[in-house]
């Protein structure tokens, strides 16, 4: 018997649009249409290929950097946590602790066992 309390599951997640999420599309699209216009400059043999493809090193380099620096900083100047943030380690003081007592452990159980083997 259907009682007509379907759950539609076919709605999408929407995602807002926020300053990181621009920058990283920026970024794409730059980088994608510099390898477009090296490419087709390349193909027509064109007299500044080579200075593009150069060109296209460096921004497949530097572009990347940018937009992690730019991310970095909307993190550290609204007080959010991002992933450029520098302090991975500390983000989850329970998981440090829990990660800290395994290393000690296996430290404790190593130099055991090496005390073992030298009897």
């Amino acid at each position: 018997m259907n009682t007509g309390n379907k759950v539609d599951h076919t709605e999408k997640k929407k995602y807002p649009w926020t300053a990181k999420r621009i920058a990283a599309w920026i970024c794409i699209i730059v980088l994608v249409a510099m390898y477009v216009v090296t490419l087709v400059a390349a193909i027509m043999s064109k007299p500044g290929a080579d200075t593009l493809f150069k060109a296209s090193l460096a921004l497949t380099i530097f572009l990347p950097i940018v937009c992690w620096v730019f991310i970095w900083l909307y993190g550290f100047f609204t007080d959010k946590k991002t992933i450029a943030s520098l302090n991975i380690l500390n983000s989850n003081p329970e998981a440090r602790k829990k990660m800290e007592d395994e290393i000690r452990e296996s430290e404790v159980k190593k130099a055991e066992e090496k005390e073992d083997s030298q009897e």
